[in-house]
């Protein structure tokens, strides 16, 4: 975990391997940031903040970077969002990547187009299902292992194995797989391609 006072559940991606250190970082909600807090954030110097949260969130509790250039709001949701409350956790993660697909694919465009040279911050309120659900198809639309995925998945509380893999199930089943989800949402090939080459860990040289 990484520490930045005021956060609860930070953590550079770059613990999975075939991941960058220091290119993605998942967390919950920056407001709580202490001033430490948030100078620890700016000494990180990330080059995107994705704050995923609604509008209507954004009010509430205003992003201490929502002024900086580097910050981006996507929201996953409309404002307010639909209640789904019938749902399983595994049909309410299911339904959301039905129904904010094209949101998807901007949340996972806005790290492949983050400017060069700085990390990249992605962030909703509890940073467990809508961050989580984020980083599991910007991780698998990379390549990475699905075991790896949902063991990132697991390093937030409350939450279990079976509800993100039967979620990315019923994306391989629709949709093909992440890639094919992503494209469908509007996510071109080219910022596919940044999204790797920011992302992905390359084999060691010779």
């Amino acid at each position: 975990m990484i520490d930045w006072p005021g956060c609860r559940n930070v953590r550079d991606l770059g613990t999975i391997p075939g991941v960058h250190s220091g290119a993605l970082i998942r967390s919950d909600s920056l407001t709580e940031l202490t001033a430490a807090g948030v100078e620890a954030v700016r000494a990180a110097k990330p080059s995107r903040i994705v704050d995923l949260r609604t509008h209507r969130e954004l009010r509430a509790l205003p992003n201490p970077f929502a002024d900086d250039a580097a910050y981006v709001h996507r929201s996953l949701y409309p404002d307010p969002p639909p209640p789904r409350e019938d749902l399983t956790p595994v049909q309410q993660y299911s339904w959301l990547l039905d129904y904010s697909i094209e949101r998807f694919a901007q949340a996972v465009a806005a790290i492949a187009d983050a400017p060069a040279g700085g990390l990249v911050v992605v962030h909703c309120a509890g940073g467990v299902d809508r961050t989580g659900l984020v980083i599991a198809v910007t991780l698998s639309s990379i390549g990475i292992n699905r075991d790896e995925v949902v063991a990132d998945y697991l390093r937030s509380d409350d939450v279990e194995a079976s509800t993100l893999t039967g979620a990315l199930e019923h994306v391989d089943a629709r949709y093909g797989d992440v890639q094919k989800y992503l494209a469908h949402g509007g996510m071109s090939s080219g910022q596919a391609a940044k999204l790797r080459e920011r992302l992905v860990l390359g084999p060691p040289a010779g």
